[in-house]
């Protein structure tokens, strides 16, 4: 079988890469899918129920809505073999599997490339003490 295994979590994150060109991350809409063509609504973060949206700074949102007005803008970073770099998370009240994402940014603040994550519940900080 050619297939990848598939993998639930109840995190997601996405965060941008060296080679991204920026040390920050604004984003305007992510939504994760678990068709891996991203298609279907209704197989989407759009129908999951989601627990919180954060960031590196720790900041914590009740609403996972994302638009451009404003985008969701991070700059506080995540040291990884002295590279810096700025994400973004999801939690769900449940194990989701994802197999695509399509993430927006608005035309101002483009990132190149970005790395997709995953963890269990419990290992991403809760709030900007942890």
């Amino acid at each position: 079988d050619s297939h990848a295994p598939e993998v639930q979590k109840t995190t997601w994150i996405v965060a941008n890469t060296q080679a991204s060109g920026s040390e920050c991350l604004s984003v305007c809409g992510w939504d994760l899918f678990s068709s891996p063509s991203c298609a279907g609504d209704a197989q989407s973060s759009k129908t999951w129920p989601s627990a919180r949206l954060f960031d590196a700074g720790g900041t914590v949102a009740a609403s996972v809505r994302l638009d451009c007005s404003p985008p969701w803008h991070v700059c506080d970073r995540l040291s990884e073999n002295g590279t810096a770099r700025a994400w973004l998370g999801i939690e769900f009240d449940s194990t989701q599997a994802v197999k695509c994402m399509k993430v927006r940014s608005d035309a101002s603040s483009v990132t190149k490339e970005l790395q997709p994550f995953s963890c269990a519940s419990g290992a991403a900080p809760a709030n900007a003490t942890e």
